[in-house]
């Protein structure tokens, strides 16, 4: 794995001493760009940026452009209507422009860098692009390279040790993702028999409606059956099971998602190939005790979603009610959402989350 900024001569990758004080001040966002395959981190501004002449890396010299998403109001006209009737926003995607520098102190650091930076984009598969301070926390979005590079090259850069370029980078789902806000029941697993009742307290600090996901682990016997409300207040509740030993199965709560993905890991472990698919990358997801995954992030990777699950036969119920954004982060509050286990075992357990959506990473 290579990170950047980096001292070309001692790939030393050391913050230097002002961006440590910078870094202590909080003032300054830090913006980071990471490879598809995780092998090439590139931060971009922020107190770990580049200094140019001493470190090689690009930087953020011109600001951003497209940082929050397009839409498209969705209205209605009679023949002899004035104006319009409003019937829904559509977001679009969020294409984002950056002006960056590419900066290196010898010929062949300026030659290994363009080339890891490149090597980093490709418009089939997602890198991330990360946004966070002190104050406001971390966002961030899968990112794909949007459109190619259209920049002039007038000098070749091995030559003059700098680059200017422009980065166009395409965001599929439209907002900035933040941390999960997540819960598990039973919270506490001393003396848990496997049946009992409580709450799955999920908060949402983003500025977009909030869809729960659930986890429920059956655990090591037959017959665990689950159930949570149809919402905060909501004493409807949708019931789910009686799973199997070793079942694990997400329930999605955003209707046009696959309502139950069944997650259980293969009872007899076969070679996985070079390439997982979408399906083995969610069960290697919340086989490693994940919170549960935000599933569109994982459309827009693949392309594709996974099957409604033959799972699907045992739910009952329908979740209509999502958790509402919120205008700024600390306005949110948890909502309880009533949920219970019956008929499982010391091993049974749901884990719930809300991943935070918002226009705007700050």
């Amino acid at each position: 794995m290579t990170t950047y900024p980096l001292i070309y001569a001692t790939n030393d990758a050391t913050i230097l001493p002002q961006g440590a004080a910078d870094l202590l001040d909080g003032a300054i966002p830090t913006i980071k760009f990471t490879s598809p395959d995780g092998n090439s981190k590139f931060t971009l501004c922020g107190p770990e940026a580049p200094w140019p002449g001493i470190q090689d890396g690009i930087l953020l010299v011109d600001g951003l452009s497209g940082v929050t998403p397009g839409f498209k109001h969705i209205d209605l006209k009679g023949a002899r209507q004035p104006g319009v009737t409003w019937t829904y926003t559509m977001y679009d995607t969020c294409n984002l422009t950056m002006r960056l520098q590419a900066h290196a102190t010898t010929p062949q650091g300026m030659s290994r860098l363009v080339s890891e930076w490149i090597g980093a984009w490709n418009p089939n598969l997602q890198g991330s692009l990360e946004y966070w301070t002190v104050d406001r926390g971390y966002w961030w979005f899968p990112a794909r390279w949007g459109e190619p590079w259209a920049d002039q090259i007038k000098q070749l850069p091995r030559l003059v040790l700098h680059q200017e370029f422009t980065q166009k980078i395409r965001n599929d789902l439209a907002f900035w993702l933040g941390v999960p806000w997540t819960d598990t029941f039973p919270r506490d697993t001393s003396g848990w028999t496997g049946s009992g009742s409580g709450w799955l307290q999920l908060g949402n600090i983003g500025d977009q409606d909030g869809w729960p996901a659930i986890l429920c682990y059956a655990g090591t016997e037959d017959g665990a059956t689950f159930s949570f409300a149809n919402g905060p207040g909501s004493t409807t509740m949708i019931t789910f099971g009686p799973l199997n030993a070793g079942d694990i199965a997400l329930i999605n709560t955003l209707s046009r998602l696959p309502r139950v993905v069944d997650l259980t890991p293969p009872r007899s472990q076969a070679p996985q190939s070079a390439s997982p698919s979408l399906l083995d990358t969610l069960i290697n997801f919340v086989s490693g005790n994940n919170v549960p995954p935000l599933l569109q992030q994982f459309e827009s990777a693949f392309g594709a979603l996974p099957q409604t699950a033959p799972l699907a036969s045992l739910i009952t119920g329908n979740y209509t009610n999502p958790i509402p954004g919120v205008a700024q982060p600390q306005y949110a509050q948890p909502a309880a959402i009533a949920c219970s286990i019956t008929g499982g075992n010391p091993a049974s357990k749901m884990v719930a989350s809300i991943t935070p959506m918002r226009v705007w990473p700050e």
